[in-house]
């Protein structure tokens, strides 16, 4: 596991983080209050955004809420994949 650096700035100013993992989907790193929304920008031509896969627990979701995506997570790591 590592960070770089503009995760870790962005765990210290809001609690989580999303990195980009080529063209497939995000790291979306959750460390805030469980289940509140997080928004932030999907990749241009994305028709729905899928959590597969997660060192947290089971029950995050994410979805398109117009050019952005709305997740809920709890504590942990996320990967959020892009279906086209």
């Amino acid at each position: 596991m590592f960070l770089v650096d503009s995760e870790v700035r962005q765990l210290q100013e809001r609690s989580w983080s999303v990195r980009e993992v080529g063209s497939r989907g995000v790291l979306a790193r959750y460390h805030g209050v469980p289940r509140e929304p997080i928004r932030f920008p999907a990749r241009r031509g994305v028709t729905r955004a899928v959590v597969r896969g997660s060192r947290g627990p089971e029950d995050a979701d994410a979805h398109l809420d117009g050019e952005d995506v709305v997740a809920r997570l709890n504590d942990g790591e996320y990967l959020i994949e892009w279906v086209a």
